[in-house]
C-alpha cells in the first residue's frame, strides 16, 4: 500500500535523507522545483507564450517555488515571482535560491499587502508555493487574503506540496485554503490529501521524486495507507478449477425484519456477488415468502418470529445450527432491536463461533455491551457509520468525523477487531494499528441499502481470504469500485443500491483483466 505520512513523520524523512544519508537539503530543494517545472510544462504546452505567476512563502515551500522560476525562466517562460513578506525573513535553503534568482537579475516582488498583487491581464498559470506541511491553526493577515485572491482566479493553480491552508495530517483547514487543480506532492502523499476537503481540494496529486532513497520512508514507522488496486490483487486468492460450491465458503447471513427485507436480500445477494459458494438467510418466518421471491439465489430459512416480524430468541437454536454449517456468519442488516432480537445477537456473539462481519442494528444491540466483542476469538469485522460506532464506543460523534483514522485505529486496537468505518473515504483498521484509507467511491454510494451491499461484499471474501484485515480492505475496495463503474453508467444522482449489485461483476472483471 501507498504511504500516507504525517507532517511530522515527512519531517523526519527529510532530516534522514539530509543527516544520515547525507543529501544535501539545497538538492531535495532543487529537484522538487524541477518537478513542479514538469508539471508546469506539461500544463502549458499547448498554451502559446504563457504567462506564470509564482506565490511564495518565507519557508521550504517558497524555495521549492523560486527553484521553479529559475529553471522556468532558463526555459523561456514568462514568470512573475511574488514574496509574501520581507527578503529578510529567508532563511537556509530558501535563502539561497533567493540569491540565485535574483543573481540572475530576476526581480522577485516583496508581497506586504494584497493591493500588490497582479493586476489585469492576469496569468496563464498560478503556482502555489506560500504554505506547506507545517500549517498547523487558522490562516489569516495577508496569507489569507493572497489565497482568496488565488481562489478568484479562473486559471489552474498548482499547489507545492499540499495546497496552501491545508492541515498535512487531516485534511482540514482553518480560514482560508487554496482550491488546486493540480497538487505536486513531494517524495510521498501526506494525509491530509487522502481524505476530504483535503482530498477535493487538492486537485489531481503528482508525486514528486526528490531524490530521497525509498530506504528513507519504508523505514519509518507509517501506520497509514491508501488503498489502491495494486494491493487488492494480491488480497484475493484465485479460485480453483476443480473448485466447487463448498471450496468458495458457506455464508450464514442473519438479517431483515418487517420493513427491512431490502436490507437482507441486498447483503445476502452481494456475498454470492462476492464470491461466496452457498449464502444461507436466517429470516423471521413471517418474511420468507418475501425473501423467497426477491432471492433466488439464496437459501432462506425461515426462523422463529416475535410476532412482529422480527427473530425470537426462541430462534437460537436454529441459528446455532446454522452458524455450526456456516464458514463465515453476517450479521445485522435491518435486523431492528427488538428486545429479543438484540437477546438473540448479544447470544451469538458470546459463543464465538466462526468468522463474524457485524454490521448495523448486529452493532446498535452491543449498546453499552462492547466489551463482548472483546472476548470472540474467531475474525471479528465491525461495519459501522460514524453514529453506530459513537453509540457503541461512546465516542462523541463530532470527534469521529474530525478524525476517522483515530477513531478507527483506536476501536480496532480497543475492540481487538477490524474497524471499517464508513465514510468519505471508508477507513479500515486493524487492532494492530495499521490503517487503510479508500481511494474508490462518490457520493452516490450514499443512499440506503449500499452499506448492507458492503456487508455482504466483505462477509463473501472473508470466506475465501481468511485474514480479516485483507478481506475487509478488499471488500471496501471493490464496493467503492462498483459504485464508480455504476455511476459511470447511470450518474451519481439517481445511483440506488441495486445498481452496486448489478455493477460487482464488472469490478471484479476490471481487477482481474489488470
Amino acid at each position: 500500500m501507498r504511504r500516507l505520512l504525517t507532517a511530522a513523520q515527512m519531517r523526519e524523512s527529510d532530516r534522514r535523507t539530509i543527516e544520515e544519508v547525507g543529501i544535501p537539503g539545497l538538492l531535495l530543494m532543487e529537484n522538487a522545483g524541477l518537478g513542479i517545472v514538469g508539471l508546469v510544462s506539461s500544463i502549458l504546452k499547448d498554451v502559446p507564450s504563457p504567462r506564470i505567476l509564482i506565490l511564495c512563502g518565507r519557508g521550504n515551500n517558497g524555495g521549492d517555488g523560486l527553484v521553479a522560476a529559475r529553471h522556468l525562466i532558463n526555459r523561456g517562460y514568462a514568470v512573475d515571482v511574488r514574496l509574501a513578506g520581507d527578503p529578510d525573513s529567508l532563511r537556509g535553503d530558501a535563502l539561497q535560491n533567493y540569491r540565485m534568482l535574483t543573481g540572475m537579475s530576476v526581480p522577485v516582488h516583496s508581497l506586504l499587502r494584497a493591493s500588490q498583487l497582479p493586476k489585469p491581464p492576469g496569468p496563464d498559470l498560478i503556482v502555489d508555493a506560500l504554505l506547506g506541511t507545517g500549517v498547523a491553526g487558522p490562516v489569516t493577515g495577508l496569507i489569507s487574503e493572497i489565497i482568496r485572491w488565488i481562489n478568484d482566479r479562473s486559471c489552474p493553480v498548482i499547489s507545492v506540496d499540499i495546497p496552501s491552508g491545508l492541515q498535512a495530517d487531516n485534511g482540514r483547514f482553518e480560514g482560508a485554503c487554496v482550491r488546486a487543480d493540480y497538487t505536486a506532492t513531494m517524495a510521498e502523499l501526506k494525509v491530509g490529501l487522502a481524505l476530504p476537503p483535503g482530498r477535493d481540494l487538492a486537485g489531481k496529486i503528482t508525486i514528486v521524486d526528490i531524490g530521497s532513497p525509498p530506504s528513507v520512508a519504508a523505514g519509518l514507522p507509517v501506520q497509514t495507507h491508501l488503498l489502491e488496486q495494486e494491493d487488492i490483487l494480491h488480497f484475493i486468492p484465485p479460485r480453483p478449477p476443480d473448485g466447487h460450491k463448498g471450496t468458495f465458503g458457506k455464508i450464514l447471513v442473519l438479517a431483515g425484519s418487517r420493513g427491512m427485507t431490502g436490507a437482507a436480500a441486498l447483503c445476502a445477494l452481494s456475498s454470492l456477488r462476492a464470491g461466496a459458494g452457498l449464502t444461507k438467510l436466517g429470516i423471521p418466518e413471517s418474511l420468507n415468502a418475501i425473501l423467497e421471491a426477491k432471492c433466488t439465489e439464496v437459501i432462506t430459512h425461515p426462523l422463529p418470529d416475535t410476532g412482529s416480524g422480527c427473530l425470537a430468541e426462541a430462534a437460537e437454536p436454529e441459528t446455532d445450527a446454522l452458524a455450526s454449517w456456516a464458514d463465515v456468519l453476517i450479521v445485522g442488516p435491518g435486523l431492528s432491536l427488538h428486545p429479543e432480537t438484540v437477546v438473540l445477537t448479544r447470544s451469538l456473539l458470546r459463543k464465538k463461533r466462526r468468522p463474524l462481519v457485524l454490521d448495523a442494528d448486529g452493532i446498535n444491540a452491543l449498546e453499552g455491551e462492547a466489551s463482548l466483542l472483546g472476548k470472540y476469538k474467531k475474525p471479528l469485522i465491525l461495519t459501522p457509520h460514524p453514529g453506530e460506532l459513537a453509540r457503541l464506543t461512546g465516542r462523541s460523534l463530532s470527534s469521529i468525523c474530525e478524525d476517522p483514522i483515530a477513531a478507527a485505529r483506536e476501536t480496532a486496537r480497543d475492540l481487538g477487531c477490524v474497524c471499517v468505518l464508513k465514510g468519505s473515504p471508508a477507513v479500515i483498521a486493524s487492532p494492530r494499528g495499521k490503517v487503510a484509507v479508500n481511494s474508490t467511491g462518490n457520493s452516490g454510494l450514499a443512499t440506503g441499502g449500499t452499506g448492507d451491499v458492503l456487508a455482504g461484499v466483505i462477509g463473501g471474501l472473508l470466506a475465501l481470504c481468511p485474514d480479516p484485515f485483507r478481506a475487509a480492505c478488499a471488500g471496501v475496495y471493490l464496493h467503492g469500485l462498483a459504485g464508480d463503474l455504476a455511476a459511470e453508467a447511470l450518474g451519481e444522482h439517481s445511483l440506488i443500491a441495486g445498481d452496486l449489485l448489478d455493477a460487482l461483476p464488472r469490478a471484479f472483471l476490471k481487477l482481474n483483466r489488470s
